[in-house]
């Protein structure tokens, strides 16, 4: 058999400027705005991702949906979305 290759190939992304939304309570969702399988994930204004507050496949689990939504507390600051 022939040996294993991995390549690794990135591509540098500028952060786009989002609105601002007051603290609190937020939904972020693409449930129902596309028909392609989407993930997503917030980070920290230092880029580091926050413990669950990522999501693949809104719920119900099992339901076929393939869009994310999540609903997290946010508390002032700078955040980003990938």
């Amino acid at each position: 058999s022939a040996p294993y290759v991995a390549t690794l190939n990135t591509t540098v992304a500028t952060p786009a400027i989002g609105p601002t939304v007051p603290p609190g309570l937020l939904t972020i969702s693409t449930v129902d705005l596309t028909t392609v399988d989407t993930d997503m994930w917030v980070y920290d204004a230092n880029f580091n991702a926050i413990a669950d507050f990522g999501n693949d496949d809104a719920q119900p689990t099992g339901s076929g949906i393939r869009q994310s939504q999540l609903t997290r507390s946010f508390a002032p600051g700078t955040y980003y979305l990938a």
